[in-house]
């Protein structure tokens, strides 16, 4: 998929810059012009919305999270599709992104070092 521009209007929502990209799509800050708040928009690429299997997890995790109420899970706005584009509308959170490195770039900054906090998500996880 091509990447959008800032200031392209999806529907009600202008792009404001792209924040992230993945193998399920490209994420990008917006403006909710309706609402006036900032939002996260998850698009689809289109080579995943020709694919069926692919479209239809894609929109089983927006309904997933959806029907999630918690501080740690994202809260999903709304699913929406316009010119052929499907995509996710959710809340849009600062913060740092955690790249590159994955889960053991977040413990750079997490407080303690590595080995105490794998302990901790051993204690979690078992």
């Amino acid at each position: 998929m091509s990447s959008l521009e800032p200031q392209q209007m999806l529907l009600h929502y202008r792009l404001v810059e792209k924040i992230g990209s993945g193998g399920m799509g490209e994420v990008y800050k917006a403006e909710d012009t309706k609402l006036g708040r900032t939002v996260a928009i998850k698009l689809l690429p289109a080579a995943v919305n020709e694919n069926t299997t692919a479209k239809r997890r894609f929109l089983k995790e927006a309904q997933s999270a959806s029907a999630l109420n918690h501080p740690n899970i994202i809260t999903i706005h709304a699913i929406e599709e316009t010119d052929g584009l499907d995509f996710i509308v959710m809340e849009y959170i600062e913060g740092q992104a955690i790249d590159g490195g994955g889960m053991f770039e977040y413990f750079e900054y997490a407080p303690g070092d590595r080995h105490e906090c794998h302990q901790h998500g051993d204690g979690i996880a078992t």
